[in-house]
């Protein structure tokens, strides 16, 4: 039985550390701490980790959540932000399955090359409509950034040639249901140019 030296060992604590503070990881985040990245492999083989799929692994005790796979895309993509249907989804607006991932990215910025990103549609967003109304918050121990819920209804409405009317309408009168302020709805609608639009459908449902 082979004893492990004190190097994998040093190796094998600073890879679960990692991977107990990110969530999820991949090989070349072991950069970071030092370590070389083909030992994560190494350390999956052996049960420390488990490989979720090409180059992702995460702890055996992770406990998957409904949104593991936002965690995923996150995880490849974090400065993207979680919008429209998913973000509707996410915050409770509508019970529709919203299929592919929603994602906003900024403009220039292209969707990166990987065969384990799920699909996904993308918008192309102004650096300023990246930051305004997004939240932070963290899935299995990875930080993503979804659309405000005042937010998401408003640019359900901007977007409805794509995601829909009927779909907008349904988070608007959730978000409602759900005591979101309506001078919050407001607020992003005038800050995105959408309150022409939206005022007869705000004005009916209050």
């Amino acid at each position: 039985m082979m004893v492990p030296n004190k190097e994998s060992t040093s190796k094998r604590s600073k890879i679960l550390q990692l991977a107990g503070k990110m969530g999820l990881i991949r090989p070349r985040d072991l950069g970071s701490i030092g370590v070389d990245p083909a030992y994560v492999r190494h350390m999956a083989t052996k049960g420390d980790l488990i490989r979720l799929g090409r180059g992702l692994y995460a702890l055996p005790k992770l406990d998957f959540t409904e949104n593991h796979t936002l965690a995923e895309v996150a995880t490849w993509i974090p400065n993207g932000v979680f919008c429209l249907l998913t973000a509707a989804r996410f915050h409770q607006l509508g019970t529709e399955n919203p299929g592919p991932i929603w994602l906003a990215l900024d403009r220039g910025k292209r969707r990166p090359v990987s065969t384990m990103l799920p699909k996904m549609h993308l918008i192309h967003l102004s650096p300023r409509a990246m930051r305004i109304g997004v939240d932070v918050h963290i899935v299995e121990g990875v930080t993503i950034r979804v659309t405000s819920p005042a937010r998401t209804v408003v640019d359900l409405f901007r977007f409805r040639r794509r995601a829909g009317l009927e779909t907008a309408l349904v988070a608007l009168r959730q978000a409602l249901r759900n005591q979101i302020p309506i001078s919050e709805i407001r607020q992003y609608a005038v800050e995105f140019r959408a309150m022409t639009y939206m005022r007869p459908y705000l004005e009916a449902l209050l």
